[in-house]
């Protein structure tokens, strides 16, 4: 870490011990991984490595980053933006006074997260909240009960990230008919496909609905 004036920026500091740190970024990667990119876990590790300082503040450049994960620049940026976008982490530009103007990537603290366990988090696993029966009758002909409470948990993410207000229950129809989708395939077919398929096709449902909204709003 290179900090040019460490005293200064701890004023961007965020979190009161390493152990805090540490827990709430392994919270953030077990809710969000099955919807982070293939570039944002290691991204995000890397951060983390680098903020143990000035805790929850990480003084590497962009170049830096993409030097020690081995990706190229655009990967970097879009594993950026996507934990900006989920609040994981803030880009803040330093004062003048501080020293050098830098870009600090400074891990947002989250409670939920601060108090994960490992213990948590396989009860969270197995207690998402109330999986409709049809999904799990369906999905455990092609998958695993823990598959489909994973495939079920990326729908949750979708929806809490999505700029439609419209309610999961209204969907439920839909999210079936991506998951029958889904399995449609030939006999022989890795369940990773289908799955992946799945993910494609859930995705594209609460897109369209974003676009119905933006449309309606354009009325």
């Amino acid at each position: 870490m290179t900090i040019v004036n460490k005293e200064a920026v701890k004023e961007f500091q965020t979190f009161s011990s390493i152990t805090e740190l540490d827990q709430t970024v392994r919270g953030y990667l077990f809710r969000h991984k099955y919807t982070f990119l293939p570039s944002t876990e290691k991204v995000l590790k890397c951060i983390w490595r680098n903020a143990g300082d000035v805790y929850g503040v990480c003084d590497y450049t962009l170049g830096r980053i993409e030097t020690e994960v081995k990706l190229s620049r655009n990967q970097v940026d879009r594993a950026i933006n996507q934990l900006i976008r989920l609040n994981i982490i803030e880009s803040i530009l330093t004062p003048r006074d501080v020293g050098k103007r830098r870009i600090l990537l400074v891990i947002q603290p989250d409670m939920d997260y601060t108090k994960f366990s490992k213990e948590e988090e396989m009860i969270g696993l197995s207690s998402l909240e109330s999986i409709p029966k049809d999904f799990i009758d369906f999905g455990t002909s092609y998958f695993s009960e823990e598959k489909v409470h994973q495939l079920w948990a990326y729908v949750l993410e979708l929806e809490k990230n999505s700029e439609t207000d419209i309610p999961l229950g209204e969907l439920l129809d839909e999210v079936i008919s991506a998951l029958i989708d889904s399995t449609a395939l030939i006999s022989g077919v890795p369940a990773e496909v289908r799955e992946k398929l799945f993910y494609q096709n859930v995705e594209k449902l609460f897109h369209a609905e974003e676009k119905k909204l933006v449309e309606f709003n354009r009325l």
